[in-house]
């Protein structure tokens, strides 16, 4: 059952990942792995607060 403009009323109104992915194509190998560095780092003390805390 669609509402009068046409969308479902059950959809999200945010976009499913696989629309929102080309967005990211912009960002540089370098970006990337600086991401993951900085993702890692952040798991590490996260971990670390947890063992300690």
């Amino acid at each position: 059952m669609e509402e009068e403009d046409g969308r479902s009323p059950r959809l999200s109104p945010f976009q499913p990942p696989s629309a929102a992915s080309p967005a990211l194509s912009f960002v540089s190998s370098e970006e990337e792995d600086a991401i993951a560095r900085a993702v890692s780092l952040l798991t590490e003390a996260c971990e670390f607060i947890v063992r300690c805390g």
